[in-house]
């Protein structure tokens, strides 16, 4: 179904490539031209069967879909949203991301069943407990009053691998091993250590040496969900016969398209602009580590202590590396005022000729794409992963509809109007992959103020 699709608007697709590839200076992926052929397609079925009556048709319907198609052609590559997020185009109004991730099916030591081990957002923890889990060691942390708190101690002598002297149990202290007997017997045992010591110590039950070997510690898939549910987001236009009469006759362009296309744009700023939000939300508060000064050093030059900025980069890079053990971030959403910081570090590569409607890629800075968005505050930025599939980004933007028109409707007075929907679902895939900076110290642009110039 996909291929036919792709072969159907193959047409389409050309002229939207052409148009990202001039004015944004970037190819289209193979994940956008899908998108943009389901979303060609849903618009196509639905204005078919919404105009399909006398009572809605109009005479030019064949120009008026060719023309809200190419809204839909052009809108949906433009949209940075493609470059954040992991774009998945939905037939039907609702829908869910089903993904597995593998847990244990056992406890054993530290481990308890269903800690996660692996799936697709990360790795998970590579605690002293994990690392035993395959072997016959067992890493355990212990309560107040020194019982094991996850497995039982239980009778029996237990041989310490390394010096092959017979102890139950083995801690750290003072950086030394200490080897312990267990007290007691059945639900009595305990251990005499200190509340909170980790405890490694070999287990009869775990022995897998001898056939057959039993309580061998297991892992398993886990199938989980994630719902998708498109919500609309509607705008009308207004307009009056005379009005357009001038456009045409006197200016020569056709002011119901024109005006389609600014009602269209305005849809497009709302959808980057909320994915960019919701992604800012999950990136949280800026972390310490990754909050930087403009003032500058004495003795230091501007270049020299603004080119240090790129510290704070390698720091955002390991911090999701170590959450995820498995990815780094590829973009960096920042405030205007940030850009002046960026353009001393090296390796930052502005792009040509930008075009900006709100949100807008500005650069490119050691593998980093580099975004502009109005609705941060001064000094913010935050760090995120898109991947190729929705498991390695992290949030998903999820269209149905992208750009759908009502009936052009005339009133007695002479006036016009028209109303424009997109429908589409958001939501957070993995905020592990998210973090947030903040740049302090100073006024934006050496202390400038911004206002608004009327007339």
């Amino acid at each position: 179904m996909r291929q036919n699709l792709l072969e159907t608007y193959s047409r389409q697709l050309k002229v939207a490539e052409a148009y990202v590839a001039k004015n944004f200076d970037k190819t289209v992926s193979a994940n956008t031209k899908l998108t943009t052929a389901v979303l060609l397609d849903n618009t196509n079925r639905w204005m078919t069967e919404a105009f399909s009556t006398t009572a809605t048709a109009r005479a030019d319907m064949g120009d008026w879909k060719k023309f809200c198609l190419n809204l839909t052609n052009i809108a949906v590559p433009s949209l940075i949203a493609n470059d954040l997020v992991i774009v998945h185009p939905m037939t039907s109004y609702s829908g869910s991301v089903a993904y597995l991730k593998y847990v244990s099916k056992t406890d054993k030591g530290g481990v308890v069943k269903g800690q996660e081990f692996n799936s697709v957002f990360g790795l998970g923890e590579m605690s002293p407990a994990r690392e035993k889990f395959t072997s016959q060691v067992i890493v355990e942390e212990v309560g107040s009053n020194g019982e094991l708190l996850l497995h039982p101690v239980k009778n029996g002598r237990f041989v310490n691998p390394e010096d092959e002297s017979k102890h139950d149990a083995k801690v750290k202290r003072d950086g030394k091993d200490v080897y312990l007997d267990v007290i007691g017997e059945g639900e009595e045992a305990h251990l005499d250590v200190a509340a909170g010591e980790k405890v490694a110590y070999i287990a009869a039950e775990f022995q897998m040496e001898q056939v057959p070997a039993i309580d061998i510690p297991t892992i398993g898939p886990k199938l989980e969900h994630i719902a998708l549910v498109a919500e609309p987001r509607r705008i009308a236009v207004r307009y009056d016969q005379i009005t357009a009469f001038q456009a045409k006759t006197d200016y020569g362009f056709s002011l119901d398209k024109q005006i389609a296309e600014q009602a269209c744009g305005e849809l497009a700023y709302e959808i980057d602009t909320e994915i960019v939000a919701m992604l800012a939300e999950g990136a949280g508060k800026a972390l310490p580590e990754l909050t930087w000064s403009k003032v500058l050093p004495v003795g230091v030059s501007k270049f020299e202590h603004y080119n240090g900025f790129l510290e704070v980069i390698e720091k955002a890079r390991a911090i999701i590396y170590k959450r995820t053990q498995k990815f780094h971030p590829n973009y960096m959403v920042i405030s205007s005022d940030v850009l002046p910081v960026l353009r001393f570090v090296n390796g930052f590569t502005a792009v040509k000729n930008a075009k900006m409607n709100g949100p807008y890629k500005v650069g490119e800075l050691d593998g980093l794409s580099i975004y502009v968005s109005p609705i941060l505050k001064d000094g913010e930025f935050f760090f995120g992963l898109n991947g190729s599939d929705m498991m390695s980004s992290a949030g998903v933007y999820a269209p149905y509809m992208a750009i759908v028109p009502t009936q052009l409707l005339g009133t007695p007075d002479g006036g016009l109007a028209q109303g424009f929907s997109t429908w589409y679902a958001k939501a957070l895939l993995n905020t592990n992959l998210l973090v947030a900076g903040k740049i302090i110290g100073g006024e934006p642009f050496e202390g400038t103020t911004y206002g608004v110039i009327n007339g």
